[in-house]
C-alpha cells in the first residue's frame, strides 16, 4: 500500500535524480495498492493509515483501535 502521490514522486526523473535513489530501490514488483489520504487498511476501522505530514509530503501513521481501546 503506498500513497498515489508518493509512487508518483517515486518515478519523477528529476526527483530520483536529486535524492541519489533509483527506482530499482523500491519497485520490486509486488502487487501495489495506490491510495489517497486516510485508508481503512482491513476495513472496519480497525487499522487506518492516516497521512501525517511532516519530513515528507506524503508521511503517514497507522491508527490501531483494539477492544480495548
Amino acid at each position: 500500500m503506498v500513497q498515489s502521490r508518493e509512487w508518483k514522486d517515486a518515478h519523477d526523473v528529476d526527483l530520483i535524480a536529486s535524492s541519489g535513489n533509483s527506482s530499482h530501490d523500491f519497485d520490486h514488483g509486488r502487487a501495489l495498492k495506490l491510495v489517497d489520504g486516510e485508508h481503512d487498511i482491513f476495513g472496519g476501522g480497525h487499522v487506518v493509515c492516516v497521512p501525517t505530514y511532516s519530513h515528507t509530503p506524503v508521511a503517514k501513521s497507522l491508527k490501531v483501535r483494539t477492544e480495548k481501546g
